[in-house]
């Protein structure tokens, strides 16, 4: 697989990740070593990542910190979500239109980390923020992911 071919993907109802030929390739890659953009198709990383919009690109995995939104191997199944917590060697994970659903992996499952977005409209690039005002409002999220469907109804976001 080559490094800049952006890879588009899409979840399920709970989140995960519906494997692909080119997602899985894409997970080869970054396990080689190599970096990959992916282009989620859904919302479930809304309101930071808008899907069909924003593509991020990965690294491979060297270090992780809360906040990062990580390309794991989670107790579900392969996620795009964000770190949450870090207990010891468990890691929790939550997609950022979540308000309730997590899932959990260790280190050595992750697979890779974003590094960038970009806008495929503008192709404007941003560092991937840590969101912790978004993390900290996690009580708020589903008054706050319905005042976003108000402003976005053509992308309404899943409340998983």
């Amino acid at each position: 697989m080559t490094e800049n071919r952006l890879v588009a993907y899409v979840t399920n109802s709970n989140g995960l990740i519906v494997p692909s030929t080119e997602i899985l390739e894409a997970v080869q890659c970054l396990k080689e070593g190599g970096s990959v953009s992916v282009l989620p198709v859904c919302n479930d990383m809304a309101p930071c990542v808008r899907g069909g919009v924003m593509s991020l690109k990965l690294t491979p995995f060297n270090k992780f910190s809360l906040g990062m939104i990580v390309l794991a191997e989670s107790n579900c199944g392969l996620v795009l979500h964000r770190i949450m917590d870090i207990d010891g060697e468990s890691i929790m994970l939550m997609a950022d239109a979540s308000t309730f659903a997590q899932e959990y992996c260790k280190a050595e499952d992750i697979i890779g980390v974003g590094v960038e977005m970009q806008n495929i409209l503008t192709g404007r690039t941003k560092r991937i923020s840590t969101a912790f005002l978004w993390r900290k409002l996690l009580p708020f999220r589903q008054y706050l992911l319905r005042l976003y469907d108000l402003f976005h109804p053509d992308q309404p976001v899943p409340y998983l």
